[in-house]
């Protein structure tokens, strides 16, 4: 197997200090396969998709049938494996979510253990009044999966509510000075939006509710018992209003629903992720491989 990563993770798997991958080759190399190790650059794709050998990828689509691509699920060591890239179309995120199926004492312990290790230092949860929107880049841009822009997205929501609007940006994802000034236009004309660079973390404990394309923010903000409205498509939309699944009246009406957090994240990150922190890692990672047909 040829695992190919950026030269940051290549070289913390060679210190020994990538904890799923270090378990991954611990894993593959314990089944009696060997494991290479090359640079996910462009010739290095081209020359994988003529080859075509197994081969695990970081984040990018893998070029032929025998190759996986894997991407960390969001929160502390939980990772996924799958055939292709996006999220949205990952089997995960059309699988059915039955809360009555999970148990809630494992659940709960889960959800508070898990809350308290990743916001130890969040302030008290309550509701002050306003909608988070976490951007992650243009504001123009609208791809197939997504039902809006996020420049759409944002007037949709100050249809949809009289709620003032905390807007974030992105820290590793900077706007445009176009999409910038498109958005400070916008703000300029509706007193409701406010703007903020970063901080959407802190913001998750005293919002009402999340409204984004499909950051991580809004899974994040299942830990404070906070609903979303999602523009996008993507893996964690079960318990999400959905305008692309459930239209955008739907969508923002289900906000008010009963929802039970502690059962969807551990069934969402406990059930169907592989945890590298796990005892029985190496194992349930063989295990998705020949899920995928590979013959380990």
């Amino acid at each position: 197997m040829t695992i190919y990563a950026g030269p940051g993770t290549l070289r913390q798997i060679e210190e020994g200090s990538h904890n799923f991958y270090c378990r991954t080759v611990r894993a593959v190399e314990g089944a009696g396969w060997s494991v290479d190790l090359r640079e996910d650059d462009l010739g290095a794709y081209a020359l994988e998709a003529h080859y075509g050998g197994y081969a695990l990828y970081h984040m990018s689509s893998p070029p032929h049938e025998k190759a996986l691509v894997c991407r960390r699920t969001y929160v502390g060591a939980f990772w996924r494996v799958e055939k292709r890239s996006q999220r949205w179309a990952w089997p995960i995120a059309h699988q059915p979510f039955d809360p009555e199926t999970v148990p809630q004492g494992p659940a709960n312990w889960f959800f508070n253990f898990w809350k308290k290790r990743l916001f130890a230092d969040a302030p008290p949860v309550g509701d002050d009044g306003f909608i988070l929107i976490p951007l992650q880049g243009s504001v123009f841009d609208q791809r197939d999966f997504q039902a809006a822009s996020p420049l759409e997205m944002i007037g949709a929501t100050l249809a949809q509510s009289t709620l003032p609007i905390l807007v974030t940006m992105h820290p590793k994802a900077p706007l445009s000075p176009q999409s910038e000034a498109a958005l400070l236009a916008l703000a300029e004309r509706e007193k409701r939006i406010t703007i903020h660079r970063g901080g959407s973390i802190e913001a998750l404990p005293r919002c009402s509710f999340v409204v984004t394309q499909y950051s991580s923010v809004a899974l994040l903000g299942y830990f404070f018992e906070k609903p979303a409205v999602l523009f996008a498509e993507i893996d964690f939309q079960h318990i999400a209003g959905s305008v692309p699944r459930d239209g955008l009246a739907e969508a923002f009406a289900s906000v008010r629903q009963k929802r039970d957090f502690a059962r969807y994240l551990f069934w969402f990150l406990k059930l169907n992720s592989l945890n590298a922190g796990n005892e029985a890692f190496e194992e349930n990672l063989l295990a998705k491989f020949r899920e995928h047909g590979w013959p380990i």
